[in-house]
């Protein structure tokens, strides 16, 4: 990685019409010795080679430079989304096939309801929802996901057990009238480190993670809608379910 990040720039330019050492000069705009060394350290790794009619990548050299524009951009999304990732402990099996190409909702002012905004739009477009509850960020959530359910959205979610007395005690027939729709079914595992919304619309899915604080305050959304996303959320969505309970006859 160390040459790619010193020679990027040389290499990019021989991805082109294979050039000579004077026209790498004009092109970089750098001295005859620098292209001289960039060139001696791109040949010795393999990712230059000298044919007829100068210096060009090689299929070595061509893939290097995917993976380090990759890499790059992983590095700036990471940069972006530290904020958020921050509230969360560092073993939380988030990969960056979440983070690569994601788009981050952040709970600030003045736009703190961005998130909440962008998930209720999400799920009133949905035909299947798989759900991960953390907390309950808003008494009127419950409300909307009841009309969501009530219109035909398939939905399942796992909840940690530590909001399982809030839907009992104080929420119970909001329950009720989602299971007795028959599109809602109910989880529960001990304990979850963030929230996660897996929809699936007409037009493909959307993975959204939403963070909060220690006090239980909603920090905000990373939302992806790549296969790659949608893959990871799957799996660590099957993971839980299947260390989970299923109590949706309790609320029948």
């Amino acid at each position: 990685m160390s040459v790619l990040t010193r020679r990027s720039e040389l290499l990019e330019v021989t991805l082109g019409e294979p050039l000579e050492k004077p026209g790498l000069v004009d092109a970089l705009n750098v001295s005859r010795s620098t292209v001289d060394r960039g060139l001696r350290e791109l040949m010795t790794h393999g990712f230059v080679e000298r044919v007829d009619d100068g210096f060009t990548a090689t299929l070595a050299g061509r893939l290097a430079i995917d993976v380090y524009a990759e890499f790059i951009d992983d590095s700036a999304t990471i940069n972006e989304v530290k904020r958020l990732l921050a509230h969360l402990p560092a073993d939380v099996p988030i990969t960056t096939d979440l983070l690569s190409s994601c788009t981050v909702y952040e709970a600030t002012p003045p736009a703190a309801h961005k998130p909440i905004n962008y998930l209720e739009a999400q799920l009133r477009e949905a035909n299947t929802h798989r759900g991960v509850t953390h907390t309950v960020s808003q008494s009127s959530t419950l409300n909307w996901f009841l009309e969501c359910i009530e219109n035909g959205l398939d939905a399942e979610k796992i909840h940690r057990a530590e909001l399982l007395d809030y839907f009992y005690n104080d929420n119970r027939k909001h329950m009720e009238q989602m299971v007795a729709t028959g599109n809602f079914r109910v989880l529960q595992v001990e304990t979850v480190p963030f929230g996660l919304a897996i929809t699936t619309h007409d037009d493909g899915t959307q993975v959204s993670v939403v963070i909060y604080n220690e006090s239980g305050s909603m920090e905000g959304v990373i939302a992806n809608d790549t296969r790659e996303a949608y893959e990871w959320a799957m799996r660590y969505y099957e993971s839980l379910r299947d260390e989970a309970i299923d109590i949706t006859d309790q609320f029948r």
